[in-house]
């Protein structure tokens, strides 16, 4: 796998970009600065909405009580914030002058697959996805209401490039540190 993967990226002569995405509390996080580390230009969605919202004056947990109580406000929060993202996104690759890794959650729940030339995917159990998610403050309907939002770990995963697991978050800090050097190396 390593080895296709090598001979792909050698074939590009810009800067690859290449996307992080899995689900929520999956450590896509994680990954993003083990790929900051080794030198990568980097960016998180979840950073750039939560600038689009400081621009806005309004605050996540104000925008979730509005619209996360349906399905249809889900639909209407997301309708407003992809574009956004998508142009943020956009922006930050066209003007990175160096391979770039963009963290993304919803990499193709918001079409954006198209952006880059290498998707990782994060994969994460659910029930230990949710005690993280509990961890940091979400409360358990929440992360249900998102996490099903979300496409499944299959559809994700088979769209994807590389499947990175983690099941034990030392391991998985060791082996996103260590792709993240490969690929600077291969593509250097």
């Amino acid at each position: 796998m390593l080895e296709e993967l090598s001979k792909r990226l050698l074939r590009h002569q810009r800067p690859i970009r290449i996307a992080i995405t899995g689900s929520l509390a999956s450590g896509k996080s994680t990954a993003l600065k083990a790929f900051r580390a080794a030198g990568y230009a980097t960016a998180s969605a979840d950073q750039i909405v939560e600038q689009i919202y400081k621009r806005r004056a309004v605050t996540k947990s104000e925008l979730l009580k509005r619209y996360s109580r349906s399905r249809t406000g889900i639909k209407k929060l997301e309708a407003w914030i992809h574009p956004q993202v998508k142009r943020e996104v956009s922006k930050f690759l066209k003007n990175s002058r160096r391979s770039s890794v963009v963290e993304i959650p919803l990499l193709f729940e918001a079409g954006m697959q198209s952006h880059f030339d290498f998707i990782i995917y994060i994969f994460c159990p659910k029930l230990l996805r949710a005690k993280r998610a509990l961890k940091r403050g979400m409360n358990s309907k929440l992360f249900q209401a998102l996490d099903a939002r979300q496409w499944s770990a299959y559809q994700k995963a088979s769209l994807s490039n590389l499947v990175l697991h983690n099941w034990d978050k030392k391991k998985y800090k060791a082996r996103a540190m260590q792709l993240a050097k490969f690929l600077r190396q291969v593509h250097n």
